[in-house]
């Protein structure tokens, strides 16, 4: 155990605008101080996604793309967000998520979890390494 006092080193607002809600967040840090971020969101025209994302270290503004587009409506459920996580892999630069989505099938398998790995590009840029 060490007893440094924690440092907020950043922080960012996922604010996807008004009526769409972003749900179940996770972040990770690489070692250059740069954060990786899922989150699922959806809205009266978007079925319930899974999103990536990273802010631009020159902006501050999050920088995202959807990596698991909704393709269907759940009308009635009580929980959402039991797969939710990032990670930084091994090579320090890339961030692996897991979220999840709403399948084609809602009224027999509403859920569907996608695992994407994303690193941060040019100023202003995400790049989706792999999906679904």
């Amino acid at each position: 155990m060490t007893s440094d006092t924690p440092v907020l080193s950043g922080e960012f607002a996922v604010d996807p605008g008004t009526g769409v809600p972003a749900q179940m967040p996770s972040v990770d840090m690489d070692q250059s101080g740069g954060l990786g971020v899922t989150w699922m969101e959806s809205s009266k025209n978007e079925f319930l996604s899974m999103w990536v994302g990273t802010p631009d270290q020159n902006t501050g503004t999050l920088v995202s793309t959807v990596a698991a587009p909704g393709v269907g409506f759940c009308s009635v459920n009580f929980r959402i967000g039991d797969y939710s996580m990032t990670v930084l892999g091994p090579d320090g630069k890339t961030f692996w998520s897991a979220n999840e989505y709403i399948g084609d099938s809602p009224n027999t398998n509403i859920w569907r979890t996608n695992i994407t790995s994303f690193t941060a590009g040019a100023p202003g840029a995400i790049t989706l390494n792999s999906g679904q």
